[in-house]
C-alpha cells in the first residue's frame, strides 16, 4: 500500500544541520542561513534522521523537488517520481563536480538533475565547509526559473527582502560561530589530551 500524501510543501531540503550538531562530521557551519534561503522559496526544510523510513519514503514519492548536499539523504531520489527535480549542492570532496553515486541513482530513478557547485571557504581538519550564501540564492533562483542547471551565470532575484527579525539573526549567526569554532577547540583539545598521556 502507498503511503499518504504528507501535508506541506512538494519542495523539500534535506538538511544535515541536526545531525551535524550532533557528531560533527562534514560540518556546514551555516546551514542555518542556508535553510532560510530554500525556506524563502517555498522548500520545507526536513531533517531525515528524524523522520521513520516510510514517512521518508512518502516525502520523496510526492515531492516535486528535492534539495541538498552531496550524500546519502539525497541518494533518496531513487524513492522520487521520474522528472521530479534533485538540485545537488556540491561536496567539495568532489572538486566542483556532482557526486558518482548522486548521479547513478539520478539516472535509475529519471529524476532531472541540477547542480550547485561548492563555493565558499573549507577549513580545518574536519574539513568544517562555509557555503557562499549569496551565490548559492544566485544558482537557487536561476535552478528553479530553469535557466541553468549547471552552474552558469544567469543568477534571479535575491531574497535579501526576506530576512528574519534581529533576534533570529543574532541566533544564527551565533550558531555559525559556535559551528566554526566547536571543530577547531575539540582538535585543540584532543591534541591537548594527546599530550598529557604522552607526558603521564
Amino acid at each position: 500500500e502507498a503511503p499518504a500524501p504528507p501535508q506541506g510543501s512538494s519542495r523539500l531540503y534535506l538538511s544535515r544541520r541536526r545531525f551535524s550538531r550532533r557528531y560533527f562530521e562534514r560540518v556546514v557551519a551555516n546551514e542555518v542561513d542556508m535553510e532560510a534561503a530554500f525556506r524563502a522559496r517555498g522548500f520545507k526544510v526536513v531533517y531525515p534522521e528524524t523522520l521513520r523510513m516510510e514517512d521518508q519514503v512518502a516525502l520523496y514519492a510526492h515531492a516535486e523537488v528535492t534539495a541538498g548536499i552531496s550524500g546519502s539523504g539525497l541518494h533518496n531520489s531513487l524513492f522520487m517520481r521520474p522528472d521530479a527535480l534533485v538540485i545537488e549542492l556540491g561536496d567539495p570532496r568532489y572538486d566542483g563536480a556532482p557526486a558518482p553515486t548522486q548521479a547513478l541513482c539520478n539516472r535509475i530513478s529519471g529524476v532531472r538533475p541540477a547542480f550547485i557547485p561548492f563555493t565558499g571557504r573549507r577549513f580545518g581538519r574536519r574539513g568544517t565547509m562555509l557555503f557562499d550564501i549569496a551565490f548559492l540564492r544566485e544558482r537557487l533562483d536561476a535552478v528553479l526559473q530553469g535557466k541553468d542547471p549547471f552552474g552558469g551565470k544567469d543568477g534571479g532575484p535575491s531574497d535579501a527582502g526576506r530576512s528574519a527579525g534581529p533576534l533570529a539573526r543574532i541566533g544564527r549567526l551565533l550558531e555559525v560561530c559556535y559551528l566554526c569554532v566547536r571543530p577547531w577547540a575539540g582538535a585543540l583539545a584532543l591534541q591537548a589530551l594527546g599530550r598529557l598521556r604522552g607526558s603521564g
